[in-house]
């Protein structure tokens, strides 16, 4: 079973070795890695994998639509993988991640994905926060803030159907509005431990651009609702939500 890991970078973060790295460090078999960069990068990037990676890897010139777009074009490049994920350049996989959900997604057939812990760190501070998700984290994200982190998940590619993962017309929330399709006709599984980290800083697209991100992910949320009940909810907690993501920009 083939289990795809697309990597979207600039080739301008230093991060982007351990990025690299951590999935080098990942045990096991069937690994394919899809690096996706723009065209001036392109040899700068294929040297830092060639020093950091033992794995086969696919450099791919990034079209320049945006990160969903990037994250699209690693997921449609030809071949057979049953499981896929994605890492940006300022994320690292924990050791023993990728093993850890992959077991989980073989023992549990009726679970579309899988998330787990996700550290946030900063360089001079070391990990200064943990999202440890719960069941209780998946309903909160179909109507208030997204507590379900993308760093570190796994996702069987039959969940996604005909469909690409991203809606590449969002810039900010592309993840979010991709949990809640998956989350309306399957299930999402929950591992305890810390499966990934992300560097926290302020030229992180969401970090940067939390107003515009919090707008983007209010009308995902109102698209994908089903129900009245559910959209009132949504609105209900819009305003608790930027709320929360002032109090979240307070943090440098």
């Amino acid at each position: 079973m083939v289990t795809r890991v697309i990597v979207a970078t600039l080739g301008e973060r230093p991060s982007l070795k351990a990025t690299l790295v951590s999935i080098a460090k990942q045990k096991i078999t069937d690994l394919e890695i899809k690096i996706v960069c723009p065209l001036q990068k392109l040899k700068k990037v294929q040297e830092i994998a060639q020093e950091c990676l033992t794995s086969n890897f696919e450099l791919i010139q990034d079209s320049g639509k945006g990160l969903g777009a990037a994250i699209n074009q690693g997921y449609k490049q030809l071949g057979d993988f049953e499981y896929f994920c994605w890492l940006n350049d300022d994320d690292e996989l924990t050791t023993g991640s990728l093993e850890r959900s992959i077991n989980f997604l073989d023992t549990n057939q009726n679970f579309h994905a899988v998330i787990g812990t996700l550290g946030y760190l900063r360089k001079d501070k070391g990990r200064i926060m943990r999202n440890r998700v719960t069941t209780l984290h998946t309903f909160i994200t179909r109507i208030g803030p997204n507590l379900i982190p993308q760093p570190g998940s796994l996702l069987r590619r039959t969940s996604i159907g005909e469909l690409e993962p991203l809606n590449e017309k969002y810039k900010y929330a592309m993840d979010l509005d991709m949990w809640l399709r998956i989350m309306k006709s399957g299930k999402i599984g929950i591992i305890k431990e810390t499966q990934a980290l992300m560097n926290w800083h302020q030229d992180s697209i969401t970090v940067s651009n939390r107003k515009k991100a919090s707008i983007e992910a209010f009308q995902i949320r109102l698209r994908n609702s089903q129900n009245l009940i559910r959209k009132f909810l949504v609105i209900a907690c819009y305003f608790p939500s930027r709320l929360l993501a002032s109090i979240l920009s307070k943090i440098n």
